[in-house]
Protein backbone atom coordinates (compact mmCIF):
# COMPACT_ATOMS: atom_id res chain seq x y z
CA UNK A 1 0.00 0.00 0.00
CA UNK A 2 0.92 3.68 -0.29
CA UNK A 3 0.32 5.60 2.43
CA UNK A 4 0.91 8.52 5.10
CA UNK A 5 0.01 8.72 8.38
CA UNK A 6 0.74 12.10 10.03
CA UNK A 7 0.60 12.44 13.90
CA UNK A 8 1.33 15.68 15.55
CA UNK A 9 1.16 16.69 19.44
CA UNK A 10 -2.88 16.47 18.88
CA UNK A 11 -4.10 16.37 15.26
CA UNK A 12 -3.33 13.04 12.98
CA UNK A 13 -4.06 12.82 9.35
CA UNK A 14 -4.70 9.34 8.00
CA UNK A 15 -4.03 8.47 3.66
CA UNK A 16 -4.08 5.10 2.74
CA UNK A 17 -4.24 4.05 -1.01
CA UNK A 18 -4.86 0.06 -0.32
CA UNK A 19 -5.22 -0.68 -4.35
CA UNK A 20 -3.31 0.03 -7.28
CA UNK A 21 -4.71 3.39 -8.70
CA UNK A 22 -3.56 4.08 -12.23
CA UNK A 23 -3.20 7.88 -13.14
CA UNK A 24 -6.09 9.00 -15.54
CA UNK A 25 -5.70 9.65 -19.15
CA UNK A 26 -5.73 13.16 -19.76
CA UNK A 27 -8.53 14.72 -21.19
CA UNK A 28 -9.58 16.55 -24.13
CA UNK A 29 -10.92 20.24 -23.89
CA UNK A 30 -14.55 19.89 -23.34
CA UNK A 31 -14.53 16.33 -22.10
CA UNK A 32 -15.42 14.94 -18.32
CA UNK A 33 -14.86 11.76 -16.51
CA UNK A 34 -16.96 9.04 -16.24
CA UNK A 35 -18.96 8.44 -12.96
CA UNK A 36 -17.32 5.29 -13.29
CA UNK A 37 -13.61 6.96 -13.37
CA UNK A 38 -14.27 8.68 -10.72
CA UNK A 39 -15.58 5.80 -8.69
CA UNK A 40 -13.53 3.69 -9.71
CA UNK A 41 -10.11 6.15 -8.43
CA UNK A 42 -11.81 6.65 -5.06
CA UNK A 43 -12.66 3.20 -4.24
CA UNK A 44 -9.45 1.90 -2.60
CA UNK A 45 -8.56 5.50 -0.73
CA UNK A 46 -9.11 5.84 2.89
CA UNK A 47 -8.94 9.52 3.85
CA UNK A 48 -9.11 10.79 7.47
CA UNK A 49 -8.21 13.32 9.79
CA UNK A 50 -9.01 15.12 12.89
CA UNK A 51 -7.93 15.04 16.80
CA UNK A 52 -6.52 12.46 18.72
CA UNK A 53 -6.04 11.27 22.60
CA UNK A 54 -4.30 8.82 24.13
CA UNK A 55 -5.46 6.81 27.34
CA UNK A 56 -3.32 3.69 28.43
CA UNK A 57 -2.87 1.45 25.41
CA UNK A 58 -6.14 3.06 23.56
CA UNK A 59 -5.78 5.90 20.51
CA UNK A 60 -8.74 7.35 20.30
CA UNK A 61 -9.27 9.89 17.43
CA UNK A 62 -12.15 12.22 16.14
CA UNK A 63 -12.36 12.74 12.74
CA UNK A 64 -13.19 15.92 11.62
CA UNK A 65 -13.04 15.45 7.78
CA UNK A 66 -13.36 11.97 5.93
CA UNK A 67 -13.69 10.76 2.46
CA UNK A 68 -16.50 8.23 4.10
CA UNK A 69 -19.38 10.94 5.45
CA UNK A 70 -20.41 8.55 7.66
CA UNK A 71 -17.14 8.11 9.49
CA UNK A 72 -17.41 12.39 10.38
CA UNK A 73 -21.03 12.48 10.62
CA UNK A 74 -22.30 9.68 12.49
CA UNK A 75 -19.86 7.84 14.40
CA UNK A 76 -16.75 10.51 14.38
CA UNK A 77 -14.99 8.89 17.48
CA UNK A 78 -13.31 5.67 17.14
CA UNK A 79 -11.28 3.84 19.72
CA UNK A 80 -8.55 1.10 19.08
CA UNK A 81 -5.75 -0.55 20.74
CA UNK A 82 -2.15 0.69 19.52
CA UNK A 83 1.27 -0.42 20.46
CA UNK A 84 4.01 2.00 19.52
CA UNK A 85 7.74 0.06 19.75
CA UNK A 86 10.54 1.67 17.64
CA UNK A 87 9.69 2.53 14.22
CA UNK A 88 6.48 -0.03 14.00
CA UNK A 89 3.41 1.53 14.93
CA UNK A 90 0.09 -1.08 15.13
CA UNK A 91 -3.21 -0.67 15.50
CA UNK A 92 -5.94 -3.24 16.12
CA UNK A 93 -9.48 -2.38 15.63
CA UNK A 94 -12.98 -3.60 14.02
CA UNK A 95 -11.50 -3.59 11.06
CA UNK A 96 -8.64 -5.79 11.53
CA UNK A 97 -4.98 -5.02 12.61
CA UNK A 98 -2.32 -2.49 10.90
CA UNK A 99 1.07 -2.51 10.97
CA UNK A 100 2.77 0.87 9.72
CA UNK A 101 6.77 0.88 9.85
CA UNK A 102 8.39 4.25 9.59
CA UNK A 103 10.36 4.94 6.63
CA UNK A 104 13.89 5.87 7.01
Amino acid sequence: YKSIIIFTDKYYSVEIANVERPSWVELEEGETRSTDDIVNAYEGLISNSGTYMIKGDSLIREAIVAKYPNYMNDWPRTANYFNLSGDEFTTEGSRGTWTYRRLK
